[in-house]
């Protein structure tokens, strides 16, 4: 089902494929295209928003999943998928975007505090 990308604005559009650059789910690791190990299907990155607040489109509150982990995330309830929950490979190449965007724009105000 194709998403209506209207309700969530530009800022989180650009974001969302930068963070599927990483080519793999943030949660389980499987790889953008490949096999998914627990269900077999074909993997599809998707981006989510940690703290499912659609507005809130800080790096530190996105993370690419695959359509299996964020599914799963949402039918969760109150069991919200936290940043230290994430893999510990995606947590340093979310630094290196922080530290990326501060030497190519020094006049942007990023907030790097671990939650």
């Amino acid at each position: 089902m194709p998403i209506d990308y209207s309700e969530y604005g530009i800022e989180f559009i650009v974001k969302s494929r930068i963070l599927r650059g990483y080519g793999r789910c943030a949660l389980c690791g499987a790889r953008q295209g490949g096999e998914n190990p627990e269900t077999g299907s074909v993997v599809i990155l998707t981006v989510h928003h940690l703290d499912e607040d659609k507005t809130n489109n800080d790096l530190k509150n996105l993370a690419p999943l695959c359509q299996a982990c964020h599914l799963a995330c949402h039918r969760g309830g109150d069991k919200r998928l936290a940043w230290h929950g994430l893999h510990r490979e995606y947590l340093k190449w979310v630094d290196v975007l922080y530290r990326f965007v501060g030497y190519v724009s020094p006049d942007i105000k990023i907030s790097r505090n671990e939650e």
